[in-house]
Parts: C-alpha cells; structure tokens; sequence
C-alpha cells in the first residue's frame, strides 16, 4: 500500500476518534466541578442538603459587642456561644442554609459600664435567618440576612441596674462573614448593627449602632459523624 494511503487512515483514524475525545474531555472538566459545601477536604464529599451543621466558638476566641458611644473598651463578651444551621440547598454556584439557633452563655460586660451594670444574657433575636454561601480563594464569604423584612437578624441584650432589668435589641438586614478552609471557620469582623424600634427610650444611652465581631469553628456537619466542612 503506498505511503501515502497509510497516512490518509491515520488521519482519518484521528478525526473518527476526535469527537469522544472531545466528548470525553469536556465531561471530566464537568466532573470536576464541586458543590460548595464539602466535607473532609476541599473538593471532597458533597455536604447533603438537610444536613446539620455545627460550630463553636474558635479556640481562643469569644463573641463581642461593643458600643461605640460609651466609650473605648465599653460591651460585651461572651466565652461560649454556637451556632446550629441546617442547609436548604448546595450547588457548584452557592450553598443556602437556614441558620435555626445561635446561644451564648458566660457573658459579661466590659469597659467602664462594667461597674454600673450586670450583663444577664445575650440571645440571637429573629431566627432562622437566611445564609448563603460563596466560595473565593481559600475559602468562601457568608452571608447572614433576615429571612422576612419584618424581622431583621440581630442580637438582644438583657442587662441589671441595680433591681431593673433593661432589654435592648440590636438588628441588621445582612452581615457579611470570611469562611477559611485552613481551619474551617466562620468569622465576622465589626458587623454593625442597629437599635431596634421596638426598644425604650433609655436604650438610647447605648447608643444607636453596635459592633460585632466572632470566629466560629471548626464548622462541622453532624449528619456526617461530625467531619469537618469546607468551602469549595
């Protein structure tokens, strides 16, 4: 057979064969792809929706308040606090959970109304909240908003003077949080909330605005026998 005929099946060997390579190369690229939420690694197995994730505070970590208009060192902080979401939906683009409980305990006050009052407790107000999950490079962002515009997301503070008991909530549409796969957490810096319109006039004394600022983590999924989840 002369040469020129074995090289015209070999091409038309490659153009036979072109097509399911493209075929094939296209479908591992899709293979590839992860939803957002995994557990044990990045990339790793998909978090199933309904699932129940947890976390605590990060080690060395507490929960704090501070309000700006009592001065420098004035709120509050907690030592334990944990957050419980069950997740609605979890694709290659976003994950949605359903934040259903945030507690706190061991919470006192700190700065100069340290000595004029006594923090009784510090709960999550408006729950569930919506949160959604992106993921970026390292990681992913969170965000935390009201599930229903009559019932923003926040924060409600109980606090003794003398014999009275006064109770201040402090709400917010959104707060923005970083997730870090290194050590799968969860971290709000100086979100800012606002006084609530249900609160009395001498809340005022707080001032109209607070901060918050946590890290939670590790986020782990208890559907899956506690592993550790990450942001893919």
């Amino acid at each position: 057979m002369p040469k020129y005929r074995y090289l015209a099946l070999a091409a038309a060997g490659v153009m036979v064969l072109a097509p399911g390579s493209v075929a094939f190369a296209a479908s591992a690229h899709q293979a590839a792809k992860h939803d957002v939420l995994t557990i044990k690694k990045v990339n790793g197995t998909a978090v199933k929706k309904g699932a129940k994730l947890t976390a605590g505070l990060a080690k060395g970590a507490k929960l704090t308040v501070s309000f700006p208009t009592l001065g420098s060192g004035a709120g509050a902080s907690c030592a334990t606090s944990e957050i419980t979401t069950k997740v609605t939906s979890n694709t290659t683009s976003k994950a949605t959970l359903s934040l259903t409980g945030q507690t706190t305990a061991k919470c006192k006050l700190t700065g100069a109304i340290a000595s004029e009052a006594t923090l009784k407790s510090v709960t999550a107000v408006n729950l569930p909240a919506d949160v959604t999950v992106k993921a970026a490079k390292g990681g992913g962002t969170v965000t935390v908003s009201e599930s229903k515009s009559s019932k923003p997301f926040g924060l409600e503070a109980t606090v003794a003077i003398g014999s009275t008991s006064l109770t201040c909530a402090f709400e917010a549409k959104s707060v923005t949080a970083k997730a870090t796969n290194s050590n799968n957490s969860i971290k709000v810096t100086n979100a800012t909330l606002t006084s609530a319109k249900s609160n009395s006039s001498t809340c005022a004394a707080v001032g109209s605005t607070v901060k918050v600022s946590v890290t939670y983590g590790p986020l782990r999924d208890s559907s899956a026998k506690g592993a550790k989840v990450f942001v893919s």
